[in-house]
C-alpha cells in the first residue's frame, strides 16, 4: 500500500486544489478571492495547482503573473 499523505497533520486545514485553468485568469482570481473569504480569520488558504495553467485563452501572461505573485507572497 502506498500512502500519498504519511502525516495527516502536515496537510493544511484550508487546502484548495485547482486544476485546468487554461488561462482563465478571472476564474483563478475568483478562486483565490473565495478561498480568502472562506478563511475569514482562520488558517490562510493553501493551494495545490495541478497544471494546465495556459494554452487556451488570451490571458496566458496574466494567469502566470497572478500565479507567480502568489508564490512571491506565500513562498511556503
Amino acid at each position: 500500500e502506498v500512502a500519498v499523505v504519511r502525516d495527516p497533520a502536515a496537510v493544511p486545514k484550508n487546502l484548495w486544489v485547482v486544476g485546468d485553468l487554461h488561462a482563465d485568469v478571472l476564474a483563478l482570481a475568483n478562486v483565490i478571492g473565495h478561498a480568502d473569504r472562506a478563511a475569514a480569520g482562520g488558517e490562510p488558504p493553501a493551494f495545490v495547482f495541478l497544471g494546465d495553467f495556459v494554452d487556451r485563452g488570451r490571458h496566458d501572461h496574466d494567469t502566470l503573473l497572478l500565479l507567480f505573485g502568489l508564490i512571491l507572497e506565500h513562498p511556503g
